[in-house]
């Protein structure tokens, strides 16, 4: 019911006053003028022995307002997931997001993506700080993002579930498939990642020796379809609270064509991970079903057949 309200409320601000990006989202960057080799030449300079700023391990910051990120690619799949990411989002929505400046593609199993950096604080370390209200204000942020994502990023009939980049590309979403194999795929449609999920449903349950008769054996399949945008990794440590004012969304890398409750259950596993590491944030696990829908019956289904995900199935990959 509060998402509803919410929902409309939305709805009605969005009819009285036009839903666009504000003008300094289209400003240019230094760079902008630089070459290839010149951003690269830069870039050799952001090794440990340098003076550039470095702010994570594969983050370094180019020029005034402007970062460089190196994603490791695998060599079959030369595509950048997170650059593919961050030109859709920004072209199609709203949602506040770095914009990509450039994607370079290196001599090594490594794409080099520049983008502007964002300045504010990270809400990972803002949250135990903010009010009740400012709290609800961002998931109500978020609530706004995922629906933009499902509405304006719906996939078609013909869309390959996963990155959207030009090739296919294998599904690379750890806090969904888990993280002890790097990747699962390429599927060529909503049906052929159902197909997957229904076998590793079944290894689960071997794995877990349910009884034949079991009534969990008749669920083996759920709904794949619409496929929408998410991001797959929305977490605090991924949202900056800007100095702008607004809320912003970063670190694109795992974002694909998934299930929409795919995003429920990443959310909800990932908070989970973060409470077992002594990392929770407060009414922040309590927020997910508001912001991106209540999935508790999908998520469920997950857990029976997450076991499975350990496993190789050598029918679907190997041939």
């Amino acid at each position: 019911m509060l998402g509803r309200i919410a929902d409309m409320a939305d709805d009605l601000v969005g009819w009285v006053v036009a839903d666009a990006r504000p003008d300094t989202d289209y400003k240019g960057s230094v760079i902008d003028e630089w070459s290839d080799k010149q951003i690269i030449g830069r870039g050799n300079e952001t090794g440990h022995e340098n003076n550039l700023l470095k702010i994570t391990d594969t983050t370094y910051l180019l020029a005034s307002h402007t970062i460089l990120k190196a994603e490791p690619i695998y060599p079959d799949e030369p595509a950048s997931t997170e650059a593919a990411a961050l030109a859709l989002v920004f072209k199609k929505t709203t949602i506040p997001v770095p914009r990509l400046r450039r994607t370079i593609h290196v001599d090594s199993p490594t794409c080099i993506i520049a983008m502007d950096f964002v300045e504010g604080k990270v809400l990972s370390e803002a949250w135990p700080n903010l009010t009740i209200m400012e709290k609800i204000r961002v998931a109500c942020a978020l609530r706004r993002y995922i629906r933009q994502l499902r509405r304006k990023l719906q996939g078609t009939k013909d869309t390959p579930p996963g990155p959207a980049t030009t090739i296919l590309k294998a599904c690379e979403a750890p806090s969904f498939f888990g993280s002890r194999i790097d990747t699962r795929g390429p599927f060529k449609t909503a049906k052929d990642l159902s197909s997957f999920l229904s076998r590793v449903y079944d290894h689960a349950m071997k794995i877990q020796k349910v009884p034949p008769e079991h009534p969990w054996h008749k669920e083996r399949q759920i709904s794949t379809e619409p496929l929408v945008f998410c991001h797959m990794d929305l977490v605090p440590r991924n949202i900056i609270l800007g100095n702008d004012g607004r809320v912003w969304v970063i670190d694109w890398g795992f974002s694909g064509y998934y299930p929409a409750w795919f995003e429920y259950v990443a959310m909800v596993e990932q908070a989970a991970n973060d409470r077992e590491r002594d990392c929770d944030f407060q009414y922040w696990e309590k927020l997910i079903p508001f912001i991106c829908g209540p999935y508790f019956s999908e998520h469920k289904w997950y857990w029976r057949m997450v076991c499975g995900f350990d496993y190789k199935l050598k029918s679907y990959y190997d041939g």
